[in-house]
């Protein structure tokens, strides 16, 4: 309920360089206040998807029920053989709507299919030797 101590809780996991350091903090607050909420689960797990998508230069992702999008920067760091490939072989699944939007074409309608779907995506699209 202390907003001060929200605010700079949240600060910490914004300023969080990493995946790895996400984990700690988590840890950390699992040490200081007890088992997390699923909402605050959710909060890390979101901010460390957008370090990934951050630094592979996704601007924008959207997911909702049905599917949702990736917005790619125009400098990235996906790799464009994989992004081929995966729409290739999954084209019910995924689609170039331009040189820099991929469409996702799922049923998540659950948290964690959600979750799951963008994670493998991101992870799927990342540049093998980086």
């Amino acid at each position: 309920p202390d907003v001060h101590l929200r605010l700079m809780l949240y600060k910490r996991i914004s300023a969080a360089a990493n995946a790895e350091e996400l984990r700690e903090f988590q840890v950390e607050l699992i040490d200081r206040f007890g088992l997390l909420s699923h909402a605050t689960k959710n909060l890390i797990r979101i901010a460390a998807i957008k370090k990934s998508a951050r630094a592979l230069g996704v601007e924008k992702i959207d997911a909702a029920d049905k599917g949702g999008y990736l917005v790619f920067a125009t400098q990235s760091h996906i790799d464009a053989v994989a992004l081929v490939q995966l729409v290739q072989n999954d084209s019910r699944r995924y689609r170039l709507q331009s040189s820099h939007r991929l469409q996702i074409i799922d049923d998540l309608t659950k948290v964690e299919a959600r979750f799951r779907a963008v994670e493998n995506l991101l992870q799927t699209l990342a540049v093998k030797n980086s």
